[in-house]
């Protein structure tokens, strides 16, 4: 077996434990975080990726949470975020991400896998916990995305080419 692909088949696998751990703890293993890193650092370095990416997704991370510490000091008057708004295996989740997209490629899934998370709320009452398994959520949809990628050879998650065509 090709070793790329025993690397994307552990990927998925580690995105599947990700989604059962938060779908029913709503907290997921500090050491499937780690493997998940390793193995998606390993995948991002294969493909010869700019390093520059990964400051760039950071950057968007960075002012997405300047805008949830501003909303959460605005609406609850405290910054601690991670008691009212946002679980701290999401934020590592997408320290996860930012290894595993191109800029824009990035912007566009994070938009959407937000997007579809939040159809998820009103399942939230049938649920033994209030708040919404972000991180396994988009661990699922970041696997159909993995899977995509490498079943079409016209999606390259780390080039941003196809929206650079269509920008005027």
């Amino acid at each position: 077996m090709d070793f790329n692909i025993f690397i994307d088949i552990s990927i998925l696998i580690v995105l599947l434990v990700i989604f059962i751990q938060d779908i029913l703890y709503r907290e997921v293993s500090l050491s499937i975080f780690v493997l998940a890193f390793l193995l998606l650092g390993f995948n991002f370095y294969s493909k010869n990726t700019d390093f520059k990416y990964i400051l760039i997704n950071a950057s968007f991370i960075a002012l997405q949470m300047g805008v949830v510490l501003f909303y959460s000091w605005f609406k609850f008057k405290k910054i601690n975020v991670f008691e009212e708004l946002f679980g701290l295996g999401d934020l590592i989740f997408w320290g996860l991400l930012l290894v595993g997209f191109s800029p824009f490629n990035f912007v566009v899934f994070f938009i959407i896998s937000l997007s579809l998370s939040l159809l998820y709320v009103p399942f939230i009452k049938y649920s033994k916990h209030a708040t919404v398994p972000l991180a396994g959520l988009q661990s699922v949809l970041y696997a159909i995305v993995i899977g995509l990628d490498r079943l079409y050879s016209s999606i390259d998650l780390f080039s941003d080419n196809y929206w650079i065509q269509l920008l005027p």
